[in-house]
């Protein structure tokens, strides 16, 4: 019987070994996955936000925004659901009340948040829309920047 058991103990170490294996390669998985979509998160966000864009020869819409905010959030959507009839002639940026940028932004143009700024490509201020505005209300506004 001793033999029996020394035989089955490498056995069962080697399974043993093969089934961590696979738990570390599992883990090594999601956690990759999960870093990737940071990153890509945190791209998104940096180019969202980047208010730098202003006057860079392309008209510009920014929302001055407070995540908090819920009227912020339904501007925000409201602006998402038509951006992509423009997306390829005007940009869309966020100046997050929360950021330095953010805040300098909306002290330069005296705004509250809940406020669109349009920016012509010259960076030259167009219009201002304040609260929330209707996806309807949006397009023909955007419209004047082309």
């Amino acid at each position: 019987m001793p033999r029996k058991a020394r035989k089955s103990r490498p056995h069962r170490s080697r399974r043993r070994i093969l089934r961590r294996a696979r738990s570390v390669a599992v883990v090594l998985a999601l956690c990759s996955a999960g870093v990737l979509g940071l990153t890509a998160y945190k791209h998104s966000y940096d180019v969202s936000h980047d208010l730098s864009v202003i006057g860079n020869g392309v008209p510009t819409v920014v929302q001055i925004h407070d995540p908090g905010c819920r009227l912020c959030q339904s501007l925000r959507r409201n602006v998402d659901s038509v951006k992509g009839e423009f997306r390829d002639r005007i940009q869309f940026r966020i100046a997050d009340i929360h950021t330095r940028s953010g805040r300098a932004l909306a002290r330069r143009y005296d705004v509250p948040h809940v406020t669109l700024l349009l920016f012509d490509g010259d960076g030259k201020l167009v219009t201002v829309l304040s609260g929330v505005r209707d996806p309807d209300d949006l397009r023909p506004s955007f419209s004047t920047l082309l």
